[in-house]
């Protein structure tokens, strides 16, 4: 047996990130789960905000549970409130900078619960 070696270049990048729209959607006391997809090299460090207010910082109550693997992450917000709407962004950073912002294009709005 003769052995091969291989070289693989590993090319830096800066962060990109993504929202899954179809996770948009929540009614009236249920948990709303946003999800967004993230890329980068190294891996790239995520910010949640709602409502211009970073996820985790002291917002009354802590509502929040805030999950991140190498390419995916998700905030999960409980305790939602009738008549009221949030807006979410994602940003993502590493050592080529930051990427752009995305943000939800509409305010999240409950739905009235059937």
């Amino acid at each position: 047996l003769t052995e091969k070696k291989c070289l693989f270049e590993v090319i830096p990048e800066k962060p990109e990130v993504e929202f899954d729209t179809k996770t948009l959607e929540a009614k009236v006391g249920e948990t709303l789960k946003i999800s967004a997809s993230v890329t980068g090299l190294p891996q790239p460090k995520i910010s949640w905000y709602k409502n211009g207010i970073p996820v985790g910082a002291a917002d009354g109550r802590p509502a929040w549970a805030f999950h991140a693997r190498t390419a995916d992450t998700f905030a999960e917000i409980k305790g939602l409130v009738e008549m009221t709407k949030y807006h979410f962004r994602v940003t993502a950073e590493n050592a080529l900078g930051n990427g752009p912002p995305i943000e939800t294009e509409q305010p999240v709005e409950l739905m009235e619960p059937i």
